[in-house]
């Protein structure tokens, strides 16, 4: 029998054991925890159907973003996304996107797993990645540029009601 690896944090303050599921893409939160949460931010989802390890299919109507604190490490605090499942048998599960996103290592020493969480260093980038790097404001001004003149030559353009309108601009600068 294979020992279930928990990992406990506080999701926004409220204590939370999570499995851990190396096999599971996403994070999975049951509805029941999720309601106890009333700070976290909570996103409608249409038609996302999900299948657990165990053959159960489950309709995911919503998502959670909460801000994650490691209870081992009180430094450790991160914004995470969990799908809420109506009838999870557990207070949530972390899988695969938030054990790469932390570059987590799970041990089995002394017959218990555990999971460690390793604290992001801030780092800068090397200058020839920044000088590849268009920034948001430079981008958006040439994109205004770009539609400025097809408004130009297009008098009409906005005046349409009523209608999906689709604009196929070409730019000298291609986006890299």
């Amino acid at each position: 029998m294979t020992n279930k690896v928990f990992f406990e944090a506080q999701l926004n303050d409220v204590p939370t054991k999570l499995i851990v599921d190396t096999g599971s893409d996403y994070n999975f939160i049951s509805k029941n925890t999720a309601d106890k949460i009333r700070t976290a931010f909570r996103t409608s989802l249409n038609h996302v159907f999900i299948t657990l390890a165990d053959g159960s299919k489950h309709e995911v109507k919503e998502k959670l973003s909460v801000t994650l604190r490691d209870e081992r490490n009180s430094d450790v605090r991160e914004k995470e996304e969990f799908y809420i499942i109506q009838k999870l048998p557990y207070d949530g599960l972390i899988g695969q996107d938030f054990l790469q996103k932390h570059n987590c290592t799970i041990s089995y020493e002394n017959g218990k797993g555990t999971i460690s969480m390793k604290k992001q260093e801030d780092t800068t980038p090397d200058e020839t990645i920044l000088n590849k790097i268009y920034s948001p404001y430079s981008w958006s001004k040439r994109v205004k540029e770009i539609i400025t003149k097809y408004q130009l030559s297009n008098p009409k353009l906005g005046l349409i009601k009523g209608h999906k309108m689709q604009l196929h601009l070409s730019d000298d600068n291609p986006v890299r």
